[in-house]
């Protein structure tokens, strides 16, 4: 039919979906490999101002676009992308830094370094459903098994997820 059962999406770019909350994911500042900040191994919002951005299209970065408003952000954006390896490229080519999540970072590669933003930022994203009440047979049991995957990475995580513990979705 094409509907989609359940998906994984940031809360704050919910609508009308209902999102239940798995897991909370550090924001980090991407920037060109050899920049150096302030405070070794961290960067402020205060440090990033200056410089120019790479950002993705506002309908698709919520968490990004939350950031720069909550630190009153003028971007001037050398550029926009569509994805986080495109995001990368640009970033490892000079056109500026970024905003991404860790998880992110984890399994992507590039000429980059990525500094933890103090104060600390973090995206939350979990499960989406168009209408809980009309689910199919299968999505709780799937839910169930993302849960308890999130659970361990939460564990795994504890200075980004503490005091971070969201109800079982179904």
């Amino acid at each position: 039919t094409g509907v989609v059962d359940l998906g994984f999406l940031s809360t704050k770019s919910t609508r009308e979906l209902h999102v239940y909350p798995l897991y909370r994911d550090r924001l980090m500042c991407v920037v060109p490999r050899g920049f150096k900040t302030k405070t070794p191994g961290v960067i402020t919002p205060e440090e990033m101002r200056p410089h120019m951005f790479v950002v993705q299209d506002d309908s698709t970065d919520a968490d990004t676009q939350a950031f720069l408003a909550k630190y009153h952000f003028s971007v001037r954006a050398s550029c926009r992308v569509v994805d986080d390896m495109s995001t990368l490229a640009m970033v490892e080519s000079g056109f500026g830094i970024s905003i991404l999540p860790s998880l992110i970072l984890e399994r992507t590669h590039g000429d980059v370094d990525a500094y933890p933003i103090e104060p600390m930022e973090y995206r939350e994203f979990g499960i989406a459903v168009q209408n809980p009440q009309m689910i199919a047979p299968a999505v709780p049991q799937m839910a169930a098994h993302i849960e308890a995957y999130a659970r361990i990475r939460r564990a795994e995580d504890p200075h980004t997820n503490a005091g971070f513990d969201p109800k079982p979705v179904f």
